[in-house]
C-alpha cells in the first residue's frame, strides 16, 4: 500500500494552524475536495469555518517550510523501514476511521495486517 509522503506532511502541517486538529483538518480537507486544494483555494471555502479567520487563511498559505520538515522526516522513518499512515492513506485501517482515531500511526513490518481482524 503505496503512501504519499508530501500528501501526508501536508495533512500534519495543517495541525501547525492554531485551533486546527485531527477533525478540523480533516474536515478542511472534505470542503476543499483534497489535500493539495486546501493550499490552492480561496479563502472563501474556509470563511465559515470559525477556526479559520484571516490571520489563520494567511499562515496556511505560508505552510511550506513545516510541509518540506514533515516530508523530510517521513523519508527518513522509510529509509529506517518505519512506515507512517494517516486517514488520506488507502492503508489506515478503517476501523480506525470510524473512531476519534490518531492522525499519524507509524508501523514497521506488514502493514496488511492492521487491516486483519483478530
Amino acid at each position: 500500500m503505496e503512501s504519499n509522503p508530501t500528501a501526508q506532511a501536508k495533512l500534519l502541517s495543517l495541525t501547525e494552524l492554531n485551533g486546527v486538529g485531527r477533525k478540523r483538518a480533516l474536515a478542511m480537507i472534505d470542503a476543499a475536495e483534497g489535500i493539495d486544494a486546501v493550499f490552492e483555494t480561496s479563502y472563501e471555502i474556509f470563511k465559515d469555518f470559525h477556526y479559520i479567520d484571516e490571520n489563520t487563511y494567511q499562515q496556511l498559505q505560508n505552510l511550506d517550510d513545516k510541509i518540506e520538515a514533515y516530508t523530510d522526516r517521513i523519508i527518513e522513518a522509510t529509509e529506517e523501514e518505519i512506515s507512517l499512515l494517516t486517514p488520506l492513506d488507502s492503508g489506515y485501517p478503517e476501523y480506525l476511521r470510524e473512531q476519534h482515531s490518531p492522525l499519524k500511526l507509524f508501523h514497521c513490518g506488514d502493514s496488511e495486517l492492521l487491516a486483519a481482524s483478530s
